[in-house]
């Protein structure tokens, strides 16, 4: 078996975590050397670890005429080896974040909720429309009116605060108000 076999690659679900690898039958020697050009030779294998690296583990297994090295092969697979491979944080976050960012724009593309607001904002931006603003009154008022919770006759009518069934006790200049967050 080779240690490709077990390492598992990384995703969303397993960042962060270090699997312990099995080295294969009877290392004679693991270390951390440069891509080679040329192949490598008879009993060596060559794998990437997560850090760019070329590791390469030589052994014997199975070569004829050499019971010596085939009785050392088979003791070390019972005594197992492992090779912790840690993950590095910051790629970690890097993924997290771009799964994240995924699942949002699909959710926010295909989702059924939300319709007024998509209906202001087509897009998902990667800065918020208020990443500018300083005035948190501004700020405030202004995503109320842009998820349609403004603090209006018409809105609590929606919500069933207020008793009226007249639109003529709308806010004052509400379409205009709209038109200028859209625009936004």
């Amino acid at each position: 078996m080779i240690a490709q076999e077990y390492a598992k690659p990384p995703s969303p679900t397993n960042l962060g975590r270090t699997y312990p690898v099995p080295l294969p039958h009877a290392p004679h020697r693991l270390r951390t050397a440069p891509p080679r050009a040329a192949p490598p030779a008879r009993g060596e294998r060559d794998f990437k670890s997560p850090q760019k690296r070329c590791v390469q583990a030589s052994w014997h297994c199975g070569i004829p005429g050499n019971e010596r090295v085939d009785i050392a092969a088979k003791e070390d697979c019972e005594l197992t080896e492992t090779l912790e491979i840690p993950f590095c944080s910051q790629d970690t976050f890097n993924l997290l974040k771009k799964a994240m960012q995924n699942e949002f724009k699909e959710q926010f593309l295909t989702g059924t909720t939300g319709l007024f607001h998509k209906s202001l904002q087509q897009d998902d931006r990667e800065k918020a429309w208020y990443a500018n603003e300083t005035n948190r009154n501004f700020i405030r008022t202004m995503s109320r009116l842009r998820s349609n919770h403004g603090i209006c006759k018409s809105y609590l009518m929606k919500i069933k605060l207020a008793d009226s069934e007249t639109l003529s006790e709308q806010c004052l200049g509400y379409d205009l108000i709209m038109e200028f967050v859209k625009a936004i």
